[in-house]
């Protein structure tokens, strides 16, 4: 995988049968994108994935940001700010979640790759948070977000549970042997759960590993996550318990992920949401020049992640067709299905 784990520090396992000299190896998260002695909670991690995609579209000449498409504003001394929608890293609408995840990210952190502080500050605009980035953390964010996909970035920010990301890091360590074993002990470790998962399987299944299994499933089918997985229970002993289980992964073959729909498509696309767009009168200059780049990055994304198709079904039927839509409000209609359902 692309994206640098986040090394926890080595800490003991919380479980009652444990004797209290006993340690657990480090959890490994599986994103790659920074190695620095510091865990991120789900909520941090999709506020630097949003952040990175900002800075990748900046890197490819697309500096118009996803959330009211106004660049990435940079200070006298090279710090940024960046504009995140609430909605995007909120999922379970708890603001103070978000405050906690926030105020974690405003730290100083000394490590053998970086020394500084991560994040200035933080403010609440209406239903966005401007956040600001140090000079530092801009840049050092921009290199390592030449390794991370548009795909990883979306399952962050699409998915709805935070066990369906912890799952995909776990997976993705073993996508290379297709294969993970392990034990509901270690998975309520690895997911930092409370006691009662450990002595109630039915309950770990059904909430964490069914969860995510169902999600990242669902994710795979719209083309939002490279994986997806399929489990069995291995049982045995005394009372026939679950004492191993075995994951069997599947993946995307890159090949299929690089796959472009026909010319007939993105035609179509391309020239519809030029004509809805860029060619009514009652369009403005400023409004022509930035729905251009919009354009341009919307289907630059759609033909990376694989959805040049699906867009172009929704575009004929909820658009086009769609006779409730007077067609001077098409083109911001499509806008807004390609911002809420593709992340454009």
């Amino acid at each position: 995988m692309l994206f640098t784990n986040i090394f926890s520090n080595l800490r003991r396992l919380k479980c009652s049968n444990m004797k209290e000299k006993d340690l657990k190896p480090s959890i490994y998260y599986a994103n790659k994108y920074i190695q620095l002695g510091k865990s991120f909670s789900v909520i941090q991690k999709r506020i630097i994935h949003f952040v990175v995609a900002q800075l990748q579209a900046e890197m490819y000449n697309l500096n118009m940001q996803m959330a009211g498409n106004k660049p990435i504003q940079r200070t006298l001394f090279g710090d940024a700010y960046f504009r995140v929608p609430v909605h995007l890293i909120d999922k379970e609408n708890q603001d103070n979640h978000v405050r906690k995840a926030l105020r974690g990210l405003k730290i100083s952190i000394d490590d053998k790759d970086f020394i500084g502080d991560f994040m200035l500050s933080a403010r609440r605009d209406k239903n966005d948070w401007v956040l600001l980035f140090p000079e530092r953390t801009v840049h050092f964010l921009t290199e390592v977000s030449r390794g991370i996909t548009p795909l990883q970035t979306i399952l962050y920010l699409t998915a709805q549970s935070k066990y369906t990301i912890r799952m995909y890091e776990l997976l993705m360590r073993f996508r290379d042997t297709g294969v993970w074993y392990t034990t509901p002990e270690e998975l309520c470790y690895y997911f930092e759960l409370p006691d009662v998962y450990e002595k109630d399987f039915s309950k770990l299944r059904q909430r964490i590993i069914e969860t995510a299994k169902n999600e990242l499933e669902e994710l795979y089918v719209k083309n939002q996550s490279e994986i997806y997985f399929v489990y069995e229970e291995i049982r045995g002993g005394r009372g026939n318990k679950v004492k191993q289980l075995k994951f069997s992964i599947f993946w995307k073959e890159k090949k299929d992920q690089e796959l472009r729909p026909s010319n007939e498509e993105y035609l179509y696309v391309y020239n519809t949401l030029k004509r809805i767009m860029l060619e009514g009168e009652w369009i403005t200059e400023d409004q022509k020049r930035a729905n251009e780049e919009f354009i341009k990055r919307a289907m630059s994304k759609l033909a990376e992640t694989g959805n040049i198709k699906r867009f172009a079904e929704k575009l004929q039927k909820k658009v086009i067709e769609n006779q409730k839509v007077k067609y001077e409000n098409k083109g911001a209609l499509a806008r807004c299905i390609l911002e809420e359902d593709f992340l454009i």
